[in-house]
């Protein structure tokens, strides 16, 4: 499932549990951060549908805003990579957007 509100969008994963004949959300994790979260949200909206992407090898690519520790550097656009591992996708590392000069 997706949910696209006015500025960002966000993704949810889930998997049957077929004990309790219920739906279960897939967490996505951040081990560096001690992170969990039942969704991965992208705070840069694109209107192609490209802020939440899966890409190669059960990965997910979220964009957004990398904001750093101190406040006199300024946040720059990222990807946000989380890979499924076992029943949770799990944070795989971050990297600047490409910029065009």
């Amino acid at each position: 499932a997706a949910s696209f509100p006015p500025h960002n969008g966000s993704l949810h994963i889930f998997t049957l549990d077929s004990k309790q004949v219920q739906f279960k959300p897939m967490p996505f994790n951040n081990p560096q951060t001690s992170n969990s979260s039942s969704s991965l949200v992208s705070d840069l909206l694109q209107e192609d549908g490209q802020d939440l992407t899966f890409v190669d090898n059960n990965r997910v690519r979220a964009l957004g805003m990398l904001y750093p520790e101190s406040e006199d550097q300024e946040a720059v656009a990222s990807f946000f990579f989380y890979k499924l591992s076992g029943d949770a996708f799990t944070f795989d590392g971050s990297e600047p957007v490409p910029v065009d000069n």
